[in-house]
């Protein structure tokens, strides 16, 4: 079985991050929800991705950037 990292799955590529859960915090006294799917976008001039929106609607999010089922990755806690 070969193992690859996240960096080596995702090279040069936009994915997708599934936390798992709904998660909220408390901004100014409103409780507000923070999405649990996160779309990654790779760094233009050097390695790496950084995070370009997040949001509760996987379909929405992979219809809008084009990404396939195989590049959502589950984060296990």
């Amino acid at each position: 079985m070969q193992t690859m990292t996240l960096e080596e799955l995702t090279q040069g590529k936009v994915f997708i991050s599934d936390i798992s859960t709904e998660n909220t915090t408390t901004i100014n006294g409103n409780k507000v929800i923070i999405g649990r799917y996160a779309v990654w976008s790779p760094l233009k001039d050097k390695p790496g991705h950084m995070i370009i929106e997040v949001g509760n609607d996987l379909t929405h999010l992979q219809q809008k950037y084009n990404i396939s089922d195989n590049l959502v990755f589950k984060f296990l806690k």
